[in-house]
């Protein structure tokens, strides 16, 4: 079994938006890049950086690419996830005024403990993980976020076209929602409908 850390080689961030866009305003969801320097992986601190007054952080469904493809078409595409975990999009508010490194900071991507396809729980060929904020000026707050495995398919077909898919490669398809983050918030995720000590699959305190 591979290690989380081992062999990554690009992160690929889907369904992010700058805050003067939302969805209705820039479709289809924008694709960016992160460097493999900015995964933190569960379940080290998270460390907030200077470079903004406030952070969110967007639950995302994580997908792991296991093998090499250059524009893969969508009906195969889904071959070539071979493993999925929960994970966190932090983002600096507001993110409009910081260019692409100041965004790309250690931590922006916090990566929880993967799971191999097949021994994936699935709802009705969906992804689903809850996701938890505890502590902060914003108190608890929880979301259940999922992913289809269509839409799963079709985001790493889409890059496929423009950048060759390699082993290794994390796709993250974040939920439009986000939790305010504060230096003591605490961060968890578990497989969604289990019980939270079994299904636990990410947890990370906010520094």
């Amino acid at each position: 079994t591979r290690s989380n850390s081992n062999r990554t080689m690009k992160v690929v961030v889907y369904g992010s938006y700058p805050s003067r866009l939302s969805p209705a305003e820039n479709q289809p969801s924008p694709l960016r890049l992160l460097p493999d320097s900015s995964l933190l992986f569960s379940p080290r601190p998270l460390f907030l950086p200077e470079v903004a007054p406030s952070f969110v952080a967007r639950a995302a469904v994580a997908l792991r690419v296991g093998r090499l493809g250059k524009s893969v078409a969508e009906r195969f595409a889904g071959r070539y996830i071979d493993a999925v975990s929960a994970a966190y999009v932090v983002e600096a508010c507001p993110s409009d005024a910081l260019d692409s490194v100041e965004r790309a900071f250690d931590g922006a991507a916090v990566l929880g403990r993967w799971q191999p396809l097949s021994h994936t729980p699935r709802q009705g060929a969906m992804y689903a993980y809850r996701f938890d904020c505890a502590g902060g000026a914003a108190g608890s707050q929880t979301y259940v976020h999922s992913a289809t495995a269509d839409t799963a398919a079709a985001v790493v077909s889409r890059a496929s076209r423009y950048a060759t898919l390699k082993t290794g490669d994390i796709f993250l398809l974040c939920a439009p929602a986000a939790f305010e983050l504060s230096p003591d918030s605490r961060l968890t995720a578990a497989v969604a409908h289990t019980a939270a000590a079994s299904g636990s699959v990410l947890n990370v305190n906010v520094k």
